[in-house]
C-alpha cells in the first residue's frame, strides 16, 4: 500500500508538472516563463535572459531605435545636401564654361580693339608728322609776316618822317613868305 501511495504521489506530481511546461514554436518571439517552469523548444533555436538582462537590453534596443532614427534624420540632410553639392557643381560646371566662353569672346574683341588702336596709332602718327610740317610752314610763314610788319613800320616810320620834315618844311616856309610878306 505504501507503494500505492507513492505511486498515486508521483502521478500526482507529474501531472502538476505537465500543467507547467510552456512550448516555445518557430512563430513565437518571445515568452515569459517563471521560476519553476518547464518550456519545451520547438523552434530550431532559443535565446533564454533574465527579466534583468531583458530589461537592459529593452534600454539599448531603445537607444538603438532612438540613434537609428537620428542616423535617418542625418541620412536625409546628408542626401539634401548631396543635391544641393551636386547643384553647386552644375551651376560652377555653367559659370566655368560662360566664363572661358566670355574669355574667349574677350580675347577676340581685345585683338580687334588693339589692331584699331594700332591702325589708330599709325593714323594719328601719320597726323602728327603732318601737323610737325604745317606747324613748320607756319613757323617760317610767322617769321615772314614778321619780318614784313617790321619792314613795314620801318616804312611807315620813313614816311611819316618825310611827311613830317615835309610839313616842317612847308611850315618854315609859310612863316618864311609869311615874314617876308609881312615885312614888306
Amino acid at each position: 500500500m505504501k507503494a500505492l501511495y507513492i505511486l498515486m504521489f508521483m502521478l500526482c506530481t507529474l501531472q502538476l508538472r505537465a500543467g507547467q511546461v510552456l512550448e516555445f514554436d518557430r512563430d513565437d518571439h518571445r515568452l515569459k516563463v517563471y521560476h519553476g517552469q518547464i518550456v519545451k523548444i520547438k523552434a530550431d533555436s532559443a535565446y533564454v535572459i533574465s527579466t534583468e538582462r531583458a530589461t537592459l537590453l529593452n534600454q539599448k534596443l531603445q537607444e538603438l531605435q532612438a540613434a537609428h532614427a537620428a542616423n535617418q534624420q542625418l541620412l536625409q540632410v546628408h542626401r539634401e545636401l548631396h543635391d544641393k553639392v551636386r547643384a553647386i557643381e552644375r551651376l560652377t560646371t555653367q559659370l566655368l564654361h560662360k566664363i572661358q566662353q566670355d574669355k574667349r569672346i574677350i580675347d577676340i574683341n581685345m585683338k580687334q580693339i588693339i589692331d584699331a588702336l594700332d591702325h589708330s596709332i599709325a593714323v594719328l602718327k601719320s597726323t602728327n608728322a603732318q601737323l610737325q610740317s604745317n606747324n613748320e610752314a607756319l613757323n617760317r610763314q610767322l617769321q615772314e609776316m614778321e619780318q614784313t610788319v617790321k619792314h613795314l613800320k620801318k616804312q611807315i616810320r620813313r614816311i611819316w618822317w618825310k611827311s613830317t620834315a615835309d610839313k616842317i618844311v612847308v611850315a618854315l616856309a609859310a612863316f618864311g613868305t609869311g615874314f617876308v610878306i609881312g615885312g614888306l
